[in-house]
């Protein structure tokens, strides 16, 4: 239930109406406090609370009432300083998530025996009660406290911990008792920046399987005893600025998958011992430019297929020197100055038939070097997949033309004007991604690529197609960003197996009427402001079987989309569309009705035609009345009217006995909540939203 500013400020207290509700999620910037009725919600398993009011300070003590609750969520409450002592008497309750300004935790936590999951953030806590240590069926702990400076000792006695997260800034020291948890997988310890040391009693956690520590910046030394942690697979140690050394007993971590250091401002040297670590899959070193990477690390990364990212390299001689001996025949991403906090994103490029050649624009002084250096790499005649990004380059490298066996190439290349017509060579292509807002025109000579079977285009300059591109009797997928492209090549249509097309082309202002002979079109999407007619023919397009258009001078649709009896997804955007035409009814398999058209007044009546529709979405200006025909729709599980002008919601709504979602917010005209809206509920959850 959500609702804005100027509206709600307080549940109804008829809300007990809906006793078999199971899932309520409160979300009301104003509210200020829950009504003492939500206790009568017996059969609800999941409540979630979220108000920024500051004035919210009203949980009633009949949330006790709530026996079957499950998860607990009580998010940015401002104004609540404590909770009612009967939240801690929920004899069911499995995760508790508190996010409010809240002082103590009581003792009489110790009664939540079946808790596993505890979540605790953004609060005034200076301590967790010891009783803590009862909740033997925890299983995770997550603790954000910037007060608190301990955690209790006898945090030991939980025998089932799996996770544990603590963000402390004022904690000094752990407690030994900690590492006695000989069941944690997984321990990050962030933010808690008066950390000077982790205890070397952490070789005590034998089934430890991350281990994260962030923004500690003043820890100082990691203890050798880490590397008795056996099981470990990955290791981060980020952002801890007066760490100077790493303990050369790493090595030991024989199980280890991923080991990520990043942004430690003091480390001197990565230990060689790292090339033991047979088991090693990722590496990421992103610290100072002059770190020394012993020259065992570089010859264990020379004989693996490995991803191999090294950031804050500021030279293309400097960058030349460190892989020199790595760059061939690798899976590598060459990167000029730039961020790593992308670092993740690129794990995939872990086999040797992936290059991504990546020029951080943020270092012009070095993008000449950087261009000689990328035109010399020498790359394997066996790649398959070929990522290049520049900002700088204006030509394609002569090399690229070599690649016989390439299968997929992606150039995003700002200052590309054209491409040669040596891409021809490419013969086994067969995707092709560019995004080169600079480029003007296509060469003719892409027809001939005739294994394509992916085609993306992007570029803000380019005003037409080559015709062609009819050539790409393979191609299954078409996708055309050019914002002042105006037409689309007639030869299109002979693109006979072409199953999606999405067209985003701000000036196209027609279809060409051909485009109905793509007989296996499955899925249309189309972003295009100018359009303002669809030709007659796209009646023949019989396999089509989702729509998305996104038109905002569409001012209507031929009667023959009737025609497309597969439809089971449609979606409209319009801002001149007034009436759907009547032959809409036709589509008895839609599942899915999306309309926002702000000058739509009504439905046709033989909309009532679709009986399996599950979801329907209307934004109207002009919409005054609840539309009834949707009341004819038995299977309908949500329905979105939000943003209209209806006045009421009529009785008969109670019919609909599968919806589980209605959203009625910013309908400034809809005064009260249906009475009988309760008899929606079935076993299963139902959302609803609405403004008073």
């Amino acid at each position: 239930m959500y609702g804005d500013n100027g509206y709600m400020k307080e549940l109804p207290a008829e809300i007990e109406n809906l006793i078999n509700l199971k899932k309520l999620s409160i979300a009301v910037e104003i509210l200020k406090c829950l009504p003492k009725e939500i206790g009568n919600l017996i059969n609800l398993e999941y409540l979630e609370i979220d108000s920024e009011f500051e004035d919210f300070n009203g949980i009633p003590k009949e949330i006790g009432n709530l026996k079957n609750l499950k998860t607990l969520k009580i998010a940015r409450c401002k104004g609540l300083k404590e909770l009612p002592k009967e939240i801690f008497y929920l004899p069911n309750l499995e995760n508790l998530e508190i996010n409010c300004e809240i002082t103590e935790i009581p003792k009489d936590i110790k009664n939540l025996v079946n808790l596993k999951n505890f979540n605790i953030w953004r609060n005034s806590l200076t301590e967790l009660p010891n009783e803590i240590s009862n909740l033997t069926k925890l299983e995770e702990l997550h603790i954000s406290c910037d007060n608190m400076k301990y955690l209790p000792k006898n945090i030991y006695k939980l025998i089932n911990f799996k996770n544990l997260s603590i963000c402390c800034r004022k904690s000094k020291k752990l407690p030994k008792e900690l590492f006695d948890l000989i069941n944690l997988e997984k321990l990050q310890i962030s933010w808690c920046e008066s950390l000077k040391h982790i205890p070397k009693e952490i070789n005590g956690l034998t089934k430890l399987k991350n281990l994260n520590i962030y923004h500690c910046k003043n820890l100082k030394y990691i203890p050798k005893e880490i590397g008795d942690l056996v099981n470990l697979k990955r290791l981060d140690i980020n952002w801890c600025e007066k760490l100077e050394y790493i303990p050369k007993e790493i090595g030991n971590l024989i199980n280890l998958k991923k080991l990520y250091i990043k942004d430690c401002k003091n480390l001197k040297e990565i230990p060689k011992e790292i090339t033991n670590l047979k088991q090693l899959k990722n590496i990421i070193i992103a610290c100072k430019d002059n770190i020394k990477i012993p020259e065992e690390i570089k010859k264990l990364i020379e004989s693996k297929s490995y991803y191999i990212r090294i950031n804050n390299v500021y030279s293309a001689k400097e960058l030349e020197v460190e892989l020199s001996n790595l760059i061939k025949n690798k899976s590598f991403d060459l990167e000029y100055g730039g961020d790593y906090e992308d670092s993740y994103s690129l794990d995939y490029l872990k086999s040797v038939n992936i290059v991504e050649l990546n020029q951080a624009e943020n270092n012009s002084a070095d993008c000449n070097n950087a261009k000689e250096l990328i035109e010399e790499i020498t790359i394997s005649k066996n790649l398959k997949e070929l990522y290049i990004k520049s900002t700088n380059f204006k030509e394609i490298p002569k090399w690229l033309f070599d690649l016989y066996n390439i299968e997929k190439l992606f150039i995003n290349c700002d200052s590309l004007e054209e491409l040669p017509k040596d891409i021809t060579k490419l013969i086994n292509l067969k995707k092709i991604y560019i995004n080169c807002s600079n480029l003007k025109e296509l060469p003719k000579e892409i027809g001939k690529l005739t294994n394509l079977k992916e085609f993306d285009i992007k570029s803000a300059n380019l005003k037409k197609l080559p015709k062609e591109i009819g050539n790409l009797v393979n191609l299954k997928e078409l996708y055309i960003y050019c914002e002042n492209l105006e037409e689309l090549p007639k030869d299109i249509t002979k693109l006979i197996n072409l199953k999606k097309i999405y067209i985003n082309c701000s000036n196209l202002k027609e279809l060409p009427k051909e485009i109905g002979d793509l007989v296996n079109l499955n899925s249309v999407r189309m972003y295009c402001d100018s359009l303002e007619e669809l030709p007659h023919e796209i009646g023949n397009l019989i396999n089509l079987n989702s729509v998305r258009m996104y038109c905002d001078k569409l001012k209507e649709l031929p009667e023959e989309i009737g025609n497309l009896l597969k439809m089971e997804y449609f979606s409209m955007d319009s801002e001149v569309l007034k009436e759907l035409p009547k032959s809409i009814g036709n589509f008895t398999k839609l599942r899915s009705l999306g309309l926002d058209c702000s000058n739509l007044e009504r439905l046709p009546k033989e909309i009532e035609n679709l009986k399996i529709i599950k979801g329907i979405d209307i934004r109207s200006d002009k919409l005054k009345e609840f539309p009834k025909e949707i009341l004819s729709m038995p299977k309908l599980e949500r329905i979105d009217l939000h943003g209209n002008g209806i006045k009421e919601i009529p009785k008969e709504i109670i019919n609909l006995t599968k919806l589980e979602k209605l959203d009625m917010q910013y309908c400034s005209n809809l005064k009260k909540t249906p009475k009988k809206i309760g008899n929606l509920i079935r076993e299963s959850k139902i959302k609803c939203w609405w403004n008073f």
